[in-house]
């Protein structure tokens, strides 16, 4: 065994601080929603979550996955909604989003879904080292549009952070 470990957590040759391959998870940062977030007719910032940077060659890997609810609003039996994913860190850039519709479920005010969704997207940082904040934003374009955090379905925000 001489030579192999030298103290706990040190091996051999490698001092001061570990080398991993690429493609090899450095770090993950999860923030779970605590209550429900609606939007009805405007952007609204759901949830965001942090992750340390090392490099602009490493990888963010960032993964919403959560229960939305599209509700008529007794307004619209067509109801949709935007869900993006933000790199604040970058000036707001667009990163990742999808879109959640449903059309003729009867009468606008029964007009009630709750379903799962999710959006997951990979990206360099454009800063090599630091905090860096990813948000989830909402916008409701008929109807109301939500984002459940609450015992009718938990939402959350992961970022993975890979060497590049």
């Amino acid at each position: 065994m001489s030579g192999i470990i030298d103290t706990v957590g040190s091996k051999s040759g490698i001092v001061g601080s570990d080398v991993y391959p690429a493609g090899h998870v450095i770090r993950v940062s999860q923030t779970h929603l605590g209550s429900n977030v609606y939007s009805t007719g405007a952007a609204v910032d759901v949830m965001s979550a942090t992750i340390q940077t090392d490099s602009t060659s490493d990888w963010i890997l960032a993964y919403f996955q959560g229960s939305v609810q599209l509700y008529g609003n007794s307004v619209t039996t067509t109801m949709y909604g935007d869900c993006f994913l933000y790199d604040v860190t970058n000036s707001n850039a667009q990163v990742g989003y999808c879109q959640i519709y449903n059309s003729g479920t009867g009468n606008s005010s029964q007009a009630n879904i709750i379903t799962g969704g999710s959006i997951s997207t990979r990206f360099h940082p454009a800063s090599a080292t630091g905090s860096y904040e990813i948000k989830l934003t909402i916008d409701q374009d008929g109807g109301r549009l939500g984002v459940k955090g609450d015992a009718t379905g938990s939402s959350s925000l992961t970022l993975w952070y890979i060497k590049g």
